[in-house]
C-alpha cells in the first residue's frame, strides 16, 4: 500500500481514502483488513492521535508518530485541501475516528465528500458501528429506521427536537456519556423509558457517546409517553 513508484506509462499510482472502522469495546473486532490498512497507509488520520495510538499498539501494530496526524471537528476544513492534494498526487490515507465507523456522528464528512468531488477513490472498511449494533439487539422492526445523531444537551432544546419526531418507526440516538449511568435530564428518561420492568432502551457505547435505540411515538402529544 505504501508503493509510489510510477507504472510504464510514467504515471503514479492513484491515492485512495480509506475509512476504517475500529472496535467500540472489544479489540478482537478490528478486522484483519482494517489492520492491514492501518499499519500500512502513508497516512493515518486520527481523531485522537493519542488514544489511535493505545489502539495500535494494543493490536501490534507499529507506525512511525509522523505517519499518524490528527483530524478532528477543530482542524478538518482547514486541513482538507491539503489532504486531498496528498490523495491526488497518490498517497494511501486511512481514516479513523476514536471507535466506531468514522462520520456517524464522527469527524470526516468534509474530507469524504472533497476527495469524492476530486475524484479520489474513497474505500469502506466496515465494522462496528454503535448505532447499528444497538438496532440490532433492541427488539424493534428495523425493517425502516431513522438515525437521529446527537440530540441537544440543553432540557428545551431537547425537548423541541423529540417534539418534532412524528413517525412510529425505530430511532437511534447518540448521547454523549455522563458522569452517571444514565443521563441526568427529566425528558430525555420520559422520552427514554420502555416499559415499568425495563426503563431504559437498548444502549451501545461508542468512545464518549452511548447510541440508544427506541420506538418512537407518532404525535407530538404522545412524545413523552413511554415506547412500547
Amino acid at each position: 500500500m505504501t508503493d509510489t513508484a510510477t507504472d510504464s506509462t510514467g504515471r503514479k499510482p492513484a491515492g485512495a481514502l480509506f475509512v476504517v472502522a475500529t472496535p467500540i469495546g472489544n479489540l478482537q473486532d478490528l478486522s484483519p483488513r482494517a489492520a492491514t490498512c492501518l499499519r500500512d497507509a502513508d497516512l493515518l488520520l486520527a481523531e485522537d492521535t493519542r488514544h489511535t495510538r493505545t489502539l495500535l499498539e494494543a493490536c501490534g501494530i507499529a507506525r512511525a508518530a509522523s505517519s499518524i496526524e490528527s483530524l478532528h471537528e477543530h482542524n478538518e476544513r482547514e486541513r482538507v485541501p491539503a489532504l486531498v492534494s496528498r490523495l491526488q498526487a497518490g498517497a494511501r490515507i486511512a481514516l479513523v475516528t476514536d471507535a466506531g465507523t468514522p462520520l456517524l456522528s464522527d469527524p470526516g464528512s468534509l474530507l469524504v465528500a472533497a476527495a469524492a468531488r476530486a475524484g479520489v477513490e474513497v474505500v469502506s472498511l466496515p465494522g462496528p458501528c454503535a448505532a447499528i449494533a444497538a438496532l440490532s439487539i433492541a427488539g424493534l422492526a428495523t425493517d425502516r429506521f431513522v438515525f437521529e445523531g446527537f440530540l441537544p444537551a440543553k432540557a428545551t432544546a431537547r425537548r423541541a427536537a423529540l417534539g418534532i419526531l412524528g413517525t412510529k418507526r425505530a430511532r437511534s440516538f447518540s448521547t454523549r456519556r455522563h458522569t452517571g449511568s444514565r443521563p441526568r435530564c427529566r425528558t430525555w428518561r420520559r422520552c427514554s423509558a420502555r416499559s415499568a420492568k425495563q426503563s431504559w432502551p437498548v444502549k451501545s457505547r461508542s468512545g464518549s457517546s452511548t447510541f440508544i435505540a427506541a420506538r418512537w411515538p407518532r404525535s407530538r402529544d404522545s412524545a413523552h409517553r413511554t415506547p412500547t
